[in-house]
Order: structure tokens, then sequence, then C-alpha cells
């Protein structure tokens, strides 16, 4: 993503703009500063006329709320009215979006470099930042490039079931959140994989899960402790559980495309990000495809 050109040449002449326009730019921001507004203008990115009836559905609003967000976004030009009940985004919307979004994604890549700078000072790594950040494949998708270190995981595993992930993941969680463990993913990461894989001839398989503990945690007896030792990977992220396998599918595709190579020498991870979020619409993974060189 390219960075728009500034039509400011220095910060003075950016300030007195912004002094003159304060008024009118504080009232832009606040046509955004609902959620419910701003979901109902990212609805409408790709230009395509959208109805009354399917914002109402989208965004399970009453008629009357529905009726205010959308004079609002009219008053400031970033939507109109094509005809009753028919809605479109306009240039000045479909704009502002992508200027907003390209933002959020700089910033949020000038705190990732903060952390590794932080992280490097105390002489830290994290499966998070010691990465290589490269682009890889035609559609020019993000991955990222992780030596995942070595590690000791307590497992948690559920076979011959037709829902191994939901089994394994009740056992993992009333563990772990009886040691407040959730609440330190930092320290306490959570992985997940197919323990067997299922097949056509069994519908039946497993699901093993692992966190992450370190060196001196106490685990009492009866839980089973293992060693991991690691391995480079490619990692791409997905949200909800329906995204998982056209996920897998892009992560594969992008290896094949690159100067890796996909190897069986060590386990392939689903990664729970979040072990608070459980709404399977919504979790987000980072799934680890083993790779070399």
């Amino acid at each position: 993503m390219v960075a728009p050109q500034s039509p400011f040449d220095s910060k003075h002449k950016l300030r007195e703009f912004m002094t003159v326009s304060l008024e009118g730019i504080v009232d832009l921001m606040n046509s955004l500063a609902h959620p419910k507004r701003l979901e109902m203008l990212i609805f409408m990115i790709g230009g395509d006329n959208v109805t009354f009836k399917g914002l109402q559905e989208k965004t399970e609003l009453q008629k009357s709320a529905l009726a205010h967000h959308l004079s609002v976004l009219t008053d400031k030009s970033l939507i109109e009215k094509k005809e009753k009940g028919i809605y479109q985004i306009t240039i000045d919307g479909d704009d502002l979006l992508e200027k907003i979004a390209h933002s959020f994604l700089e910033s949020k890549l000038r705190e990732q470099k903060r952390l590794e700078r932080l992280l490097q000072l105390i002489g830290k790594t994290s499966p998070y930042i010691n990465q290589e950040v490269s682009k890889m494949g035609k559609e020019k998708e993000i991955l990222k490039i992780v030596q995942l270190p070595k590690l000791r995981v307590v497992s948690f595993h559920a076979k011959d079931s037709k829902t191994p992930e939901e089994e394994a993941w009740t056992m993992l969680e009333n563990w772990a959140k009886s040691k407040d463990m959730f609440n330190r993913p930092d320290i306490h990461q959570i992985y997940g994989f197919n323990n067997p894989d299922p097949t056509k001839e069994q519908p039946l398989y497993g699901y093993e899960f692992w966190i992450t503990v370190n060196d001196d945690f106490e685990v009492e007896s009866g839980k089973t402790v293992k060693s991991f030792d690691g391995g480079l990977y490619a990692v791409m992220s997905c949200g909800g559980v329906e995204n998982i396998t056209p996920t897998w599918g892009k992560l594969v595709e992008r290896v094949s495309e690159s100067k890796y190579t996909l190897v069986k020498t060590h386990q392939w991870l689903e990664h729970h990000v979040d072990p608070h979020n459980t709404d399977l619409n919504t979790f987000v993974l980072d799934l680890y495809a083993p790779i070399s060189e």
C-alpha cells in the first residue's frame, strides 16, 4: 500500500490548515464516532447499492435509529441516497475509509517495531516479534516467518470423537483458568493440532492442545508435560472457524511460491491468539506451517 502524497509541504501549513478547519474536522470525525455508523460505511465499501432493509439486517438497529445514522452520514457526504431506500458510499466516504485503514495499519507496524526494539534491549525474544516479515506470492499477502523456540508444554488430548477440539479445549480451559494462565498469553501460549487427522473412512478423530509453561513452572502429577524442539514456520492469521481451511490453503500456496519448502520434520500448529475469545465466528488463529529454506 502506497502512502498518499500530502498536500502540505510543511508542518506549519498543516497546523494552520487544521486550526482554521478545526470545527469542520471535529464534525467529520464525530460522524464516524459511533461504531454503527462506521460499520455501515464499511459495509458499503465497493460502491454497490445497499437497501435500508439490508442495512437494518446488518446493524440490527431500529428503523428510527438507522434513519438517524444514515442522515448523519449523508449530511457529511460520506454516503448518498440514490433513490428511496437505496444508499451508496461516495468517493469521499471510500477515500476516507482507505486513509483510516492505512493510518491504522502503519501505526500497528510502528508499534511492532517499537516492541521489537524494547525486547532486544532486554535480550528477550518472542515468536510474535522474532520474525522476518516478507511479502510472497502473486497477491502480496504478508506472511510472518517465525523461528519458534524450544517449548515446554502441558498437553490436553481428546481422541475418537466428532468434536475433539471442544473436548480438549474444555480440559485445557478448566486447568489453565484455575491458575490464571489465560491472563498471560505472552507466557502461556496455546497451540493446537489434529491428532490424528479425520479420514473419509474414519470420521472420528483427535485434537491436541498445548499450553506453554516456563521450565520452573510446577505441573502437578497426572498432567502430561512435553518438550517441543520448535522450528521454522510460515505463519498466516485468520478469523473465525469458517476461514481456517481456506487460510491453510492460501498459506500453503504462498509458501510454494516462495524460497521456502514445506516439511514434515516439525508439527503443524494452530496458535490461539486470545484464549478469552471462544466465539467461533470471531476468534483469531495464527496458522503455523513448518518450513525449511
